[in-house]
């Protein structure tokens, strides 16, 4: 019997998928890397900055998920759950080598690169929760839920982390917004899922 493993909108669900990994683990891994393993490598690039470190941490998240999987409860959706779960290993990571930016260039930095820069030398709590509303695009309350506190409490800590990112910016004398669409990246890692210009007040495009 096939074990489902969405909810009524069609989302991944951690309950189901953790029944999924004890009926059958390597499918279960076979639909999160699917779904989640190019969203939990960008997360991670952004927090980092360093695509081998990345790409590492995202072989790490789906290991921890796999290890942790067939005896989750939480009952968030998937994708926050991963996110969690890389943005854990990159907190570790920071720590072992202390906040780094991205990689020196020899030409100027594109706005994006800038901002995230900036972003990164927020406190860790600011960031992860800046990458996780308007770069990942999940809800105000799936990160309740994944963090376990009042959705209020999310939307007041978007407002202090969108502060304290303007006060980081300003000292910075960071240019006015080109656009947020991962001009001169590649690798496409600097694009986002969420609605940053909408929600957090910083323009995306000329102006």
């Amino acid at each position: 019997m096939d074990v489902h493993v969405h909810g009524a909108a069609g989302v991944l669900d951690v309950g189901a998928w953790a029944r999924l990994c004890r009926a059958d683990l390597v499918k279960a891994l076979d639909l999160a890397l699917g779904e989640y393993g190019d969203c939990v490598l960008r997360l991670a690039y952004l927090r980092l900055g360093d695509r081998r470190a990345a790409e590492r941490i995202a072989e790490e998240t789906f290991l921890l998920a796999a290890r942790l999987g067939p005896a989750a409860r939480t009952g968030c959706s998937l994708g926050p759950w991963l996110a969690s779960l890389a943005l854990r290993l990159c907190r570790s990571a920071v720590r072992r080598r202390g906040v780094q930016g991205l990689p020196r260039r020899r030409s100027a930095p594109t706005w994006e690169e800038s901002f995230l820069e900036a972003m990164r030398g927020l406190p860790c709590r600011c960031a992860e929760l800046l990458l996780l509303r308007y770069w990942s695009g999940y809800s105000v309350k799936e990160i309740a839920a994944l963090w376990g506190v009042p959705p209020a409490a999310v939307r007041a800590g978007l407002v202090v982390a969108t502060s304290l990112l303007r006060r980081r910016l300003a000292r910075s004398a960071t240019p006015g917004p080109g656009g947020l669409h991962g001009a001169g990246d590649q690798d496409g890692l600097l694009q986002r899922n969420g609605s940053f210009q909408e929600e957090s007040g910083f323009g995306v495009g000329p102006e």
